[in-house]
Parts: structure tokens; sequence; C-alpha cells
């Protein structure tokens, strides 16, 4: 009975933690954003892939040691690497497609992480980090 309780409550401070993570790097997404937006005003959607490109990286550490308590391993880069591929793909036409309809760039961003967000652990916890 105690071990299903800890199975239970190290799920749940997986979903913590990434949540937490994720925040932390949204924030810096959106910061970063809006100062290449605003201030030194390159175009949005080149903004937006270049900050999540920086992003993606910082994520992999963060996510690679405090979230999932992995080593670093050269497969687990090459499963990354496809990961982002994809999901930048994905959220960068879905980011394009926000824009078209008039959603302001920092609440596109905001949407496209927010919908992607679940996907994206699912992936991480049972493919990249696996």
């Amino acid at each position: 009975m105690q071990s299903f309780f800890l199975t239970k409550l190290r799920q749940y401070l997986v979903w913590v933690k990434y949540l937490l993570t994720s925040v932390f790097v949204y924030i810096y997404i959106l910061a970063a954003i809006y100062v290449l937006v605003d201030f030194l005003l390159i175009d949005k959607v080149l903004a937006y892939i270049t900050v999540y490109i920086t992003a993606y990286v910082m994520e992999y550490t963060l996510t690679l040691r405090l979230v999932f308590n992995e080593q670093h391993r050269w497969r687990k880069v090459l499963k990354y690497v496809t990961y982002v591929a994809i999901f930048l793909g994905l959220s960068t036409l879905f980011y394009k497609l926000l824009l078209s309809v008039g959603i302001y760039y920092l609440l596109a961003t905001l949407v496209a992480a927010i919908v992607l967000m679940p996907v994206r652990f699912l992936v991480n916890k049972y493919w990249v980090y696996r």
C-alpha cells in the first residue's frame, strides 16, 4: 500500500517539476520574443523560431536533470533533436495560423504553448527520456 502512494507521489512530482520548468522556460520565451519583436523590430515568426531554438536547448538541460533525473546520452540527444524538429515545425505553423486570424503575437505564443504542452510532456516522458 505504501509503495502505491509513493509511486503516485513520484508521478505527481514529475508533473509538478515539468510544469514549473515549463513556466520558467515560457517566461524566458515571452520576454525574449517581446524584446526581439518590439525593440529590435525582428519579424514575429523569425523571432519565434529563434527564441524557441534557444529555449529548447535550455529545456533539454532542465528537463533532463530536474524533471526526469536522467543522464545525458547521445541517443537521447538524437531523440530530442527529432522531437524539437517536429514540435518546432508544428508550433510554428500553429503560431502562424493564430497570427493570420489576428491574434496578438504574445497571446499566440501562449496559446501555442498551452495547446502543445501536454503532448510535449508525454513525448518527453515516454519517448525522449525513456
